[in-house]
């Protein structure tokens, strides 16, 4: 399992995806499938960066590998976000700088799961299916 505390700073983006994507290497993760678990929690991140509404603060990315699947949780401790409340158009205007997010994680993965954690804060699921040559046995997910 791969558990990091990133700090509310766009500089953290990048050890996300660097740590993120070693991790996934070591577990023989798919490079297809790895492309889009780092871009989709990338876009996770810059969320929680942006909405959060903290200006301090972390984010707790974990990470587990089955035979099966890859299973991402991106946890911030920010205001909140109600999904059912976003809009996520299905063609958004290609050259607005931002508002993609959303659509691109439920697009990559096979699931997406968005969650207000009770005391505040979001949690993002974010699951893809794979077959991985050195998978983790987890007792409970």
């Amino acid at each position: 399992m791969l558990q990091l505390h990133l700090p509310l700073r766009r500089t953290a983006a990048y050890s996300l995806r660097q740590h993120l994507r070693e991790y996934l290497e070591y577990k023989s993760v798919p490079r297809d499938a790895l492309d889009d678990l780092v871009l989709a929690a990338n876009e996770a991140f810059s969320n929680a960066l942006i909405h959060s509404g903290q200006c301090e603060g972390a984010v707790e990315l974990i990470a587990r590998v089955t035979e099966e699947r890859v299973l991402l949780d991106i946890v911030d401790q920010g205001c909140g976000f109600a999904p059912a409340t976003a809009q996520t158009p299905r063609d958004p205007e290609l050259l607005a700088p931002h508002g993609r997010g959303l659509i691109l994680m439920h697009h990559l993965m096979d699931e997406t799961q968005i969650d207000e954690r009770e005391g505040g804060g979001t949690r993002v699921r974010l699951v893809r299916r794979v077959r991985c040559g050195r998978a983790e046995v987890l007792a409970t997910t």
